[in-house]
């Protein structure tokens, strides 16, 4: 069994990325951290053979099962199959007018509402196909207009309270525009795997409190500057043995932060056994737009309308 509580410590504190869901125009620091983790609810994919599943192109679209049949090579094995172990960390600040803006941030503010998601994730990275168009209105004509997703918009010519963006699958880009090359296809990438995710609600009762990581969380909430819930939860794994590792979880206190800590680590132990049934998901995605929410609301739609495919590794059967 591969030992993985090397981890654990990355689950204490730190950052290593954030994201927004702000519908107002986009700060400099915003748009230069566009590519920032993004976690979504888990959503299923397909699976199909990948590029190192036969030497036979023909065999590239066959199952698992034709595969050992042909006697050329057969899926690597879960966990194994995902090349990529990670602990990321996202930030969102609930702002007072409503809007929600990206983290990460060093102290709170009194009253403020603020979400920590910490996620550990076995994962790959898959590309997924979309056409983008991003709409804009003119400051001089009052017109909207239609542009590149990437343009650059200055703000004289432009009203940037006003941009909205179009996000549209190909099955649904065919349909509206036929074989028209309107819009270039965008490959927005996501993050394809099985995981944990630890999500802190908090309200803070007192300003500057340090509310970086697991660790500051619950010193925080045991000198009672903080309030808030507790989420743990699995992302594409199912056991018996990973029900009965969870701690009923309630109130943020130091106690259920401690048995979510207890919690990942037993689950992720529990990864590499053979009874442990594992499941492909789409945990997070990166948005190379920015945008906010209407627009990674988009791709999750996008999502579950379309599946995204995971083409899955092989290994040459012995």
């Amino acid at each position: 069994m591969k030992k993985l509580v090397f981890l654990i410590p990355l689950l204490l504190g730190g950052c290593q990325s954030g994201f927004s869901f702000n519908n107002l125009p986009e700060s400099i620091g915003e748009q230069s951290s566009a590519y920032g983790y993004i976690p979504i609810d888990a959503v299923p994919v397909e699976t199909e053979p990948g590029s190192s599943c036969s030497a036979n192109d023909t065999a590239v679209s066959l199952s698992e099962e034709r595969l050992r049949e042909a006697g050329e090579t057969k899926f690597e094995d879960l966990p194994e199959a995902f090349p990529d172990l990670a602990v990321r960390i996202a930030y969102r600040t609930f702002n007072v007018d409503g809007s929600v803006s990206l983290g990460p941030f060093a102290t709170t503010q009194k009253g403020g509402r603020y979400q920590v998601i910490i996620d550990f994730i076995n994962s790959d990275v898959s590309n997924y196909e979309l056409f983008i168009s991003k709409f804009a209105r003119e400051r001089f004509s009052d017109a909207e207009v239609q542009l590149p997703p990437f343009a650059y918009l200055d703000p004289n010519n432009y009203d940037l309270s006003t941009i909205r963006y179009q996000v549209l699958t190909r099955r649904e880009y065919e349909a509206q525009y036929g074989d028209n090359t309107a819009l270039q296809p965008v490959n927005i990438p996501v993050y394809v795997g099985v995981g944990l995710r630890i999500t802190a609600d908090i309200t803070s009762l007192e300003g500057k409190t340090d509310i970086s990581g697991l660790g500051p969380i619950s010193a925080a909430a045991e000198n009672g500057q903080v309030s808030g819930s507790l989420l743990v939860q699995t992302l594409g794994i199912n056991s018996e043995a990973t029900s009965g590792a969870f701690p009923i979880q309630g109130d943020l206190n130091s106690t259920s932060i401690q048995n979510a800590i207890v919690a990942i680590g037993s689950v992720k132990a529990l990864i590499y056994q053979d009874e442990t049934i594992l499941k492909p998901r789409v945990v997070g995605l990166l948005n190379p737009l920015g945008g906010g929410q209407q627009v990674v609301n988009s791709y999750i739609s996008a999502f579950t309308s379309e599946r995204p495919v995971w083409r899955r590794s092989c290994i040459l059967l012995e």
